[in-house]
Order: C-alpha cells, then sequence, then structure tokens
C-alpha cells in the first residue's frame, strides 16, 4: 500500500499503517496481495483516519490477518465464508486499542467459484466492512 490520503473531515485526526495478510492463494482463495490492498482501499474510503499508509511510522497500526478461507456446497451452490482477525494498536504507547475477528460470507454458483479468486470478493468486503463499521463506534 503506497501512499497518502488526507482528509480533513476525518472524525480522528490521525495517521494509520495498515498492514494484512492472507493465506497461500489457491484457485478461489484471497491472494495477501489482494487482501491488502482491499484493505488499505477501505480503509483510505472509511474516512476514519487523517491518512492511511504502509510504509511509515503512524498513529496507529491496524493489524489484519486471513485465518480462514472455505467454500462449502449445500444445496447446489458455493458458499464462500472468510475469517479474518484485526488489531488496532497505538504506536506511541504500543497500547491495543481495539482487537475482532469476523466470519463473513457470501454465495456463489459453481460457474463463479471456476473464476478464480474474485469469487470471494464478497465475503472479504463483508468483513471489511464490519471491520470498519467496529472501529467508527470507537472514541479515540
Amino acid at each position: 500500500m503506497v501512499g497518502t490520503v488526507g482528509n480533513e473531515s476525518a472524525p480522528w485526526s490521525s495517521t494509520a499503517q495498515i498492514r494484512g495478510t492472507g493465506e497461500t492463494p489457491t484457485k478461489w482463495r484471497i491472494p495477501s496481495s489482494a487482501f491488502q490492498e482491499a484493505l488499505q482501499d477501505t480503509a483510505t474510503q472509511s474516512g476514519l483516519f487523517k491518512s492511511v499508509n504502509s510504509d511509515r511510522a503512524a498513529d496507529y497500526q491496524l493489524e489484519a490477518s486471513l485465518f480462514s478461507q472455505q467454500a462449502t456446497l449445500p444445496w447446489g451452490s458455493y458458499i464462500l465464508m472468510v475469517g479474518a482477525k484485526y488489531k488496532l494498536i497505538e504506536t506511541a504507547s504500543n497500547k491495543e486499542i481495539w482487537s475482532g475477528s469476523f466470519y463473513t460470507e457470501c454465495e456463489a454458483s459453481s460457474f463463479d467459484i471456476l473464476s478464480g479468486p474474485a469469487t470471494n470478493e464478497c465475503a472479504m468486503r463483508k468483513n471489511l466492512l464490519q471491520l470498519f463499521d467496529n472501529l467508527s463506534r470507537l472514541s479515540l
């Protein structure tokens, strides 16, 4: 994640450093690079931080990792599931401000599952939206 985006109306007058990791990609799994990029984009679009970056010191560090990516076939369509855990750390004190884990899912057709990593994007986006919904409720 490169670059800094300023937001004068950000509710938190701070910056965030984003670090995200994912599992080893298979045909339909989300690669680490895609998770990192989606995390960066969602953090920037959330407007919670004055700026968002991954390459320099910031007021907060958001750590994220995918711990589960699964597909099940219950009734002729796939249910794609993503589990991710997150930590928000205040860098000055190295204190964990918030942590949480979310498990989200989306349905996909047999055709969708064959198209590759994008088929799990819906579940990943839901997970990130849940993360930033929770972070928006913090008063920092």
